[in-house]
């Protein structure tokens, strides 16, 4: 059986994403027990967004007369042997500091004389069906002789001979569409990108220069204007950002890492959490909110954990940390789309107080009765997607997805940058060649119109509505929405507006520095949404594939919770987290307020902290003249602690059903307490150490690691509260 080595190249190659399938399944295996390999692939992963990040952070010079003019004299020079990415990592810190000096001094000088497809792995090569290849295009003879010279030596290592006049060739071959434009177009109206010789490995349908020829001719506009036949991307002519387009990890100061302190990088935006204070429960005793099923955030803290920083505290939503994992509560038995589970225990952090766990689950459905799906894939084709750890990794697991589907699904792909098109219409989901040929063709480069994308993307999912189906967008994006409707507010009036319309939406964010969660989460609450966040391929898995169901059907809509607590037995009380989704008492009973989406199987956690009466208050002194309880009715007096309630609708459904649930202490010690409660109360911990929150009382480091050991010793198929137990330690380790 295969082990840890580190001395193995190949663990390098695996955690780029370089190995073939088969080979990476061992490599799996052998990460998903082994703590070593865990960190070693992590600090390779992390260091590997950094030079991306960097890279992606160069200005890029335009090419000017002067430029033009000393290129088409230079006389002809071999190039320098390219050295694999993953030699750089494996050589050591020292070695890949120092390579990353030599990129950020030397790529200014460089830009102008290189292949712009060669630095971007996101360019990959188009692989269209069988049934949809054409007849190869014509091939200038200067392309021809650099596909024959540029082979590999026996070390791996390409020697690129350079081409007679490779760049000139280029510049008469391609030529801006018009004078808005700066896209590169071919004279018979196709895109090209030129791509190095590991990028074409293996591909179809090219021509036999190894270009990828991605003809866009037939994609319409959003506004209707084909503009001759082709489709409007505005791209830089190198394959590039603008200058100053993105800053780098950590903006402007341009340091290559962290001290530990709160330090995002420059340009990611998270909405304001203030979060949820102590209530009297006798002046005010029912609390309001919308259930939540995103987990974008969990998978957004991790990414910065394993990079060394310490997330800014507005990125920590504990109750998407929470509901990132599963919980094992009992499957609904009636005929309502889910189940009700409740615990009280002590709280970990704050004696003399108790945690309420109110636990809802969703009802599995078998992946073969899934009902048939019309999704639609709306992909952000925009410059700042060009990295790998974006649409890369979002090609790869939008292909997992792919997969999945069967002949009753349906698929199609609408793109955006500086314009919408689509990509791909409404195709059956067992045409595997024809979807993933397409997803495969997609390329960056341009502006972001975010609004004129969800525009097309809903209409044609109108258009190919499924009754009784699932109808779906599934938005791809980092969020940095820079043209058209740009500010939040507009975005999310418009997709308040689509919520309307039946079709429901799922967003999927990518990527880091320009990062706009605060955008994209709530575009997906006002919009009958989910919000994930792909951080690595393992997390496209889970979403994607793992979560299938519980990602595209819908079981229950607008699901709102209120709370009403008995203050004979409760004086103070406290919600964990969901400080963005709060709700008026009044919009309970509201059917025209919307709320939150369950999907099929998934779980949904919420907590309460609560001061028993009798107990010391939270911040409140003992009423001298006055003692409560005052003027209570008789249920006051018996035993329930609370009184739970429930909203929701069916997915086709207008008008809410009401459940109601009694909820009495049974007077559970610490050591009583389940499993999963400790594991859930150890999460929540985690969320409010990371935020410093003032509430966190007594709780240190080494009690969320205890419970959160004791939570996940019997419930851990997919080792996800393993990997939680090592992100406690590494945000432990930090200042």
């Amino acid at each position: 059986m295969k082990t840890f080595d580190a001395n193995d190249p190949n663990w390098t190659a695996f955690a780029l994403g370089e190995l073939a399938a088969a080979e990476a399944a061992e490599y799996e295996q052998v990460l998903a027990s082994d703590e070593d390999a865990q960190a070693f692939v992590g600090e390779i992963r992390a260091m590997a967004a950094l030079l991306e990040t960097q890279l992606e952070a160069e200005p890029m010079p335009e090419l000017t007369a002067e430029h033009r003019a000393a290129i088409e004299s230079a006389p002809e020079k071999k190039s320098a042997k390219v050295i694999p990415f993953r030699w750089i990592v494996a050589g050591g810190s020292a070695f890949a500091a120092a390579a990353i000096l030599m990129i950020a001094v030397g790529l200014p000088l460089m830009t102008h004389k290189a292949d712009p497809a060669a630095k971007d792995p996101t360019m990959s090569a188009a692989r269209p069906s069988e049934e949809s290849q054409g007849e190869p295009e014509e091939t200038p003879d200067w392309a021809q002789q650099a596909s024959a010279d540029e082979q590999p030596d026996d070390d791996g290592i390409v020697d690129q001979e350079a081409p007679a006049v490779p760049m000139a060739a280029a510049i008469e071959e391609q030529k801006p569409a018009d004078a808005n434009s700066n896209r590169l177009e071919r004279r018979d109206g196709a895109v090209t990108t030129l791509l190095p010789k590991r990028a074409q490995k293996g591909a179809k349908g090219r021509d036999s220069s190894g270009r990828n020829t991605v003809d866009l001719r037939g994609m319409k506009r959003a506004d209707g204007d084909d503009k001759n036949g082709r489709f409007g991307f505005r791209q830089d002519p190198w394959g590039v950002e603008s200058p100053g387009k993105q800053q780098g990890l950590i903006g402007n100061a341009g340091k290559m890492g962290w001290s530990g302190e709160e330090a995002p990088a420059a340009g990611e935006d998270y909405a304001p959490i203030e979060e949820n204070n102590w209530k009297v429960a006798q002046t005010e005793p029912l609390s309001t909110f919308s259930v939540d099923v995103d987990t974008a955030s969990y998978a957004n803290v991790r990414r910065m954990l394993m990079a060394g920083q310490r997330p800014p505290a507005d990125a920590v939503r504990i109750e998407e940390l929470i509901n990132y994992f599963d919980y094992d509560y009992p499957q609904p038995t009636a005929d309502d789309p889910f189940a009700v589970a409740t615990e009280v225990a002590p709280s970990p952090w704050n004696a003399g107080r108790k945690l309420v766990r109110v636990g809802l689950q969703g009802k599995d459905i078998d992946r073969g009765q899934r009902p048939a799906s019309n999704l639609v894939f709306l992909i952000d084709v925009s410059g700042s997607m060009s990295a790998d750890s974006k649409l890369g990794l979002l090609k790869r697991g939008l292909g997992l997805l792919v997969e999945n589907l069967g002949s009753k699904d349906r698929v199609a792909i609408v793109v955006y940058a500086g314009a919408s098109g689509m990509v791909l219409p409404s195709t059956p989901g067992n045409r595997t060649g024809d979807i993933m040929g397409a997803l495969e063709r997609l390329q960056a480069g341009g502006s972001t119109n975010g609004g004129a994308g969800i525009e097309l993307a809903y209409d044609v999912a109108r258009r190919n509505f499924i009754r009784g189906g699932t109808n779906r967008v599934i938005l791809c994006t980092d969020g940095d929405f820079n043209v058209g409707v740009t500010n939040r507010q507009g975005l999310v009036q418009l997709a308040t507006q689509k919520a309307k319309s039946g079709v429901f939406l799922t967003v999927l964010g990518l990527g880091m520095g320009n990062y706009k969660d605060a955008t994209l989460e709530q575009i997906a609450n006002k919009a009958n949404g989910a919000y994930f966040y792909l951080d690595n391929d393992r997390e496209a898995r889970k979403v994607l594939v793992d979560e299938l169901s519980g990602t595209l059907v819908t079981i229950a809509k607008d699901v709102k919770i209120q709370v009403e607590f008995n203050p004979a037995r409760v004086a103070q009380y406290r919600l964990v987290g969901y400080e963005n989704r709060k709700l008026a008492h009044r919009d309970f009973n509201d059917d025209k307020k919307d709320a939150g989406e369950i999907g099929a199987g998934h779980t949904v956690t919420a907590l309460y902290e609560i001061v028993p009466v009798g107990a010391v208050g939270a911040g409140v002194d003992p009423l001298r003249y006055q003692r409560p309880p005052n003027e209570l009715t008789p249920e006051a007096g018996g035993a329930e602690l609370l009184t739970l309630k429930l909203r929701y609708k069916r997915p086709d459904g207008d008008r809410s059903k009401l459940l109601v649930f009694r909820v009495e202490d049974n007077d559970k010690t610490l050591d009583e307490a389940s499993d999963e409660l400790k594991f859930a109360a150890a999460v929540a911990g985690f969320g409010m150490l990371l935020r410093r929150s003032p509430h966190a009382g007594d709780l240190d480091w080494g009690t969320v690691l205890e419970w959160a050991d004791v939570g996940r010793r019997n419930r851990d198929p997919q080792l996800l509260r393993k990997e939680f137990v090592q992100l406690v330690r590494r945000a432990q380790a930090l200042p």
